[in-house]
């Protein structure tokens, strides 16, 4: 996954990958070549030298490319705010770039260089507006970040647009990918709460040793599920009892390679695509730069990873809320009902139902899958809604949520170790940080503080090196 590693670690560090300087010179070669064809008339070129959507069979002069270059701009810059943050803005900058240098969009070099440079000033904020595309092409956000694009190209750079560059620029899943990509680190983050909080609660309730018996796959084992479930098991302090514990304990190995899976394919399919041309036309090197129609702008098979991991997040959640409800059940013998006390009788007695609200509130808003719906615009062609963006921003909505439940978590198990004298937990760092808070909403700030140092084993083994 060494494309999106490079990635991130390149727009936090507002610095140009290597990749980009390699690729320039095989950029400049395909435009030339395009160029040359495109001077000669020996193509029609759409949203080239034709006009784009239904009207591709009407040819733009050339004493009118222009005007038509701005006419398509304003065209499909629609909508507004909420924008996305200027951390994801970045993401999708350097997408694009990735993207153009994978080859085969016609980019030219100069437009290549010029936002690479836009790219590492973080002086450069784009507004793009969240959401406005099922992802059949994300055409609407995209003509809003070029549109940004052009303004500092011809106000800094002096430099103006031609139509040959404007399908490069608003065309391709770049938005999908890279809003998919800047959620890499909360990924993560919430990866290792959820298993140090399951380590505690498989300690904290005393619960079967058994519960983390784990049998790799034998086609094709994974080394990180199997680190992680021998984290686990190192540090439960418990042994098999003759009981049947509730399901949302027995099935957590279940439940992490599910995670685990789920995570592991949408890195590596954004990894995948971030190597791939992007764009409507493409242009064969094969055939002296034809241009191509096909749809190399959807990314469905992002939007499949993306709502697999929805799914498996789900999955966890229903377990948080289970196994909470069990540890407050007053089934446990050294657990009062609703972790009671002498202080406060009633305990935690809501928190359960707020948890589960939680959860319902997130089944109901995230449960949509990828392909729900699909039809048909501009005058009857044919659309396939892959909902990609959609879909990365449930993930990233819902990715709250569970952190929420996280923090209710900690919440619980922070106050039965205050309230009911059971310090089983002093020698972990995750009790410490959170030792004087009150509420779940002071744990949910810490944890979103993203301090993978205190949890280094964990943030070594995660599949993604960031």
């Amino acid at each position: 996954m060494k494309l999106l590693q490079d990635l991130i670690k390149n727009v936090n560090e507002f610095s140009e990958p290597a990749l980009w300087t390699d690729k320039l010179s095989s950029i400049s070669e395909e435009s030339k070549s395009i160029r040359k064809e495109l001077d000669i008339g020996k193509y029609n070129i759409y949203g080239t030298n034709t006009l784009t959507g239904h009207r591709e069979n009407e040819i733009v002069s050339e004493d009118q490319r222009l005007n038509y270059t701005r006419d398509l701009i304003r065209s499909h810059k629609i909508g507004g705010g909420p924008y996305y943050s200027k951390r994801v803005a970045r993401f999708i900058t350097f997408t694009k770039i990735y993207s153009w240098s994978a080859g085969l969009t016609g980019v030219s070099p100069e437009l290549f260089k010029l936002v690479s440079k836009a790219a590492i000033d973080s002086k450069f904020s784009p507004k793009i507006p969240v959401g406005c595309s099922y992802s059949s092409g994300d055409v609407i956000p995209a003509a809003h970040w070029a549109d940004e694009v052009i303004n500092r190209l011809e106000n800094l750079d002096d430099y103006k647009i031609s139509s040959n560059d404007i399908m490069p620029l608003i065309n391709g899943n770049f938005i999908q990918v890279g809003y998919a990509a800047s959620l890499a680190y909360k990924i993560k983050n919430y990866w290792i709460y959820f298993v140090e909080i399951s380590l505690l609660f498989q300690n904290i309730s005393k619960a079967n040793d058994s519960n983390l018996f784990y049998t790799p796959k034998q086609n094709n084992p994974s080394e990180w599920i199997s680190q992680t479930m021998n984290y686990i098991k190192g540090g439960s302090t418990n042994k098999n009892k003759n009981k049947q514990d509730p399901v949302s304990f027995r099935a957590l190995p279940q439940l992490l390679e599910t995670f685990c899976d789920a995570i592991n394919g949408y890195f590596t399919e954004i990894n995948s695509l971030l190597d791939r041309p992007s764009g409507n036309p493409l242009f064969n090197k094969f055939n002296n730069y034809e241009p191509i129609s096909q749809a190399s702008f959807l990314a469905p098979t992002l939007a499949i990873r993306t709502s697999s991991l929805i799914e498996s997040v789900l999955f966890l959640m229903w377990a948080m809320v289970n196994r909470t409800n069990y540890l407050l059940s007053g089934q446990i013998e050294h657990i009062p009902r609703d972790a009671a006390s002498s202080k406060s009788r009633l305990g935690l007695i809501q928190v359960p139902k707020l948890m589960m609200s939680i959860l319902e509130n997130s089944r109901a808003l995230y449960g949509q899958r990828a392909f729900s719906s699909g039809s048909q615009t501009s005058y009857g062609i044919e659309d396939l809604w892959t909902n990609g963006v959609i879909m990365v921003d449930h993930l990233s909505m819902l990715l709250k949520d569970f952190g929420k439940l996280c923090s209710y978590e900690l919440y619980v198990i922070n106050y039965i170790a205050k309230n009911n004298n059971y310090n089983t937990f002093n020698d972990k760092s995750i009790m410490r940080e959170i030792s004087g808070c009150e509420s779940a909403e002071e744990i949910l700030n810490i944890m979103n503080e993203e301090n993978f140092h205190n949890f280094k084993f964990l943030s070594d083994i995660f599949i993604l090196k960031i």
